[in-house]
């Protein structure tokens, strides 16, 4: 299969020189599907029960059924009937909010698939609604000097309509919400540019939230690339 070849003058400095180097993957390698520790958490009762209404619906009717039966036994049917009745409608109500309520951690799980979407579509307007004013660019931790919001979304703008993805999609969204107005999420990318071969890659988001309400990108660290730690080298 041939790799395209991709003009990276196109991209102030080489940014994305590595990730293009590294397009084409070693299958056979034991370490490509290796995975980071996952980030997931911060949820709370909220997220137990919004994110998972219809577990907490069947859960809910389970119990209901069992208070019916149990007070039935009981000769105590028509007691039983309210309390199962109750417990049923207690469920209902538990899987409309679920389905009604959006959490944090929904949000940026979102976004997080919105972001991955956007870069796939090399789509710089989009990617510029997702970043916050200040934005740090990692390799494996280490800070990419110089590289900020503009700078990335120059990049992606010099490759709009010259390079093109033939597949990049989300595979694992973690997210973790630290506080009222920081969160984290964790993703795993695939993506397959045009006549080329599957990478896979995993990126930690730093996200904030904004006066209005809206969640933005202020860091973004590449982890690991076909499951290899991006070295000193990736840095420029």
């Amino acid at each position: 299969m041939v790799n395209p070849v991709i003009e990276t003058d196109l991209v102030p400095g080489g940014l994305f020189d590595p990730l293009l180097a590294a397009l084409t993957p070693t299958l056979g390698q034991g370490s490509f599907f290796q995975a980071p520790e996952s980030i997931e958490g911060g949820g709370g009762v909220a997220a137990l029960l919004f994110e998972h209404p219809l577990l907490i619906g069947c859960a809910l009717v389970v119990v209901g059924a069992l208070a019916f039966i149990t007070l039935n036994r009981q000769e105590k049917g028509r007691l039983g009937l309210l309390a199962g009745g109750a417990i049923f409608l207690l469920a209902a109500a538990a899987a409309a909010a679920g389905y009604l309520v959006e959490t944090d951690r929904e949000r940026v799980r979102a976004r997080t698939v919105e972001l991955v979407n956007a870069t796939g579509d090399v789509d710089a307007a989009r990617v510029a609604t997702l970043l916050d004013d200040e934005v740090d660019l990692l390799m494996g931790g280490r800070r990419v000097p110089g590289v900020g919001r503009e700078v990335i979304l120059d990049a992606i703008g010099r490759l709009e309509g010259r390079f093109a993805m033939a597949d990049a999609r989300a595979v694992t969204t973690q997210a973790s919400v630290d506080d009222a107005n920081r969160a984290r999420t964790q993703v795993q990318v695939r993506a397959t540019p045009e006549g080329g071969a599957p990478s896979l890659s995993w990126w930690l988001l730093n996200w904030t939230k904004d006066d209005a309400g809206a969640w933005r990108i202020t860091r973004i660290d590449c982890l690991l690339f076909n499951g290899q730690r991006p070295g000193p080298s990736w840095v420029p």
